[in-house]
């Protein structure tokens, strides 16, 4: 079966500052502003029917990207392991159902979604969440 896979680095909210940006035009910062595109973005992906996968997903957002790709049909599997000051970011995988990993269509799958931090000595896991 051939798929799909796009990654974005959708730069967490919390981190998106004018001081640590500026070269960006604070309009161009403004969280409601970053997210409306990054989901213009992302409907291009989704009518590709694409595997998507998400970093710097804060809690700020994961809720309204829960929400947005359930609309279109997708699964939002999210594994956070930041901080408070960087709105516990995370990643995201993103995919639809109708995409499986066996021809028994009976069997069920799961996927797991293991986040792995570079900065970590050894890059050992720090989360796992599992979805059906």
């Amino acid at each position: 079966m051939d798929f799909r896979v796009a990654t974005y680095n959708i730069l967490c909210s919390h981190l998106a500052e004018p001081t640590w940006f500026p070269q960006c035009s604070p309009r161009n910062l403004d969280a409601p502003t970053r997210l409306k595109r990054v989901k213009h973005k992302l409907d291009a992906e989704i009518s590709k029917g694409s595997v998507i996968c998400l970093q710097e997903v804060g809690i700020q957002w994961a809720g309204d990207l829960h929400v947005y790709f359930m609309a279109r049909g997708y699964a939002f599997v999210t594994a956070h392991y930041g901080m408070h000051f960087n709105n516990y970011t995370g990643e995201a995988l993103v995919g639809h159902p109708s995409m499986h990993c066996s021809h028994d269509r009976r069997r069920p799958v799961v996927a797991t979604l293991t986040a792995v931090c570079s900065r970590i000595p050894q890059g050992k896991s720090v989360a796992t969440r599992t979805s059906c």
